[in-house]
């Protein structure tokens, strides 16, 4: 992921750049710039922050114009074919994976519910048989550091079928090699299975 401070001057760069080009041109610029870059941060912030701008800044290009790249650019890095195994995750972004799996069609975007399935056979691909895998991935993508006002449930089932983390969180074997990041973290999953954080997370709770 670029560092804060890049992305938000790359940014800066891709909206002046289509503030210039003549209306027809916008979507079709913002798509390849959502197809072409590595890192998903920067392909949610084109998705979500440059189709929000207002007054002189709004470029006239809305979600609906831009998702279609953005889910066939996921679905490309994430795909079936992909060897999740050995999947660099330092370019994800545990929000845009989150967005990928929502269903949208009540804000007329349309999607598709096999993008979430491809995404959850990613993530199991991913954890194999590592109990390590299933502590990183649930805390740095499915329960990321944040504020919750409610039951985070769906949020993590836009990424994984919370019954495979059922399954995992039960048959995935002991490791002795367990860092104390990774039991805190599978402590935090025994807690969500067992619908503690029903009314949400406080960012002051510590449970981090």
């Amino acid at each position: 992921m670029a560092p804060f401070a890049e992305a938000g001057h790359v940014l800066r760069m891709i909206l002046l750049i289509a503030q210039r080009l003549p209306q027809t041109d916008r979507v079709a610029f913002l798509q390849a710039c959502i197809s072409n870059t590595n890192d998903d941060t920067m392909a949610f912030r084109i998705l979500t922050v440059l189709t929000r701008q207002e007054g002189e800044s709004n470029i006239g290009v809305s979600v609906a114009d831009l998702y279609p790249s953005f889910a066939k650019r996921m679905r490309m890095r994430y795909g079936r074919d992909i060897d999740a195994a050995n999947f660099d995750l330092s370019a994800s972004d545990s929000w845009a994976l989150e967005y990928w799996g929502r269903d949208l069609s009540g804000s007329g975007i349309t999607t598709d519910p096999e993008d979430r399935q491809i995404q959850n056979e990613f993530w199991l691909r991913y954890i194999g048989n590592s109990r390590s895998r299933l502590a990183k991935a649930f805390r740095e993508f499915f329960l990321p550091i944040a504020a919750y006002s409610e039951d985070p449930t769906s949020l993590i089932q836009h990424r994984i079928s919370v019954d495979d983390l059922k399954r995992l969180y039960k048959e995935l074997p002991e490791d002795p090699t367990l860092t104390s990041a990774d039991l805190k973290s599978l402590e935090i999953l025994r807690r969500f299975l067992d619908g503690e954080f029903k009314n949400g997370i406080s960012p002051v709770s510590g449970i981090w």
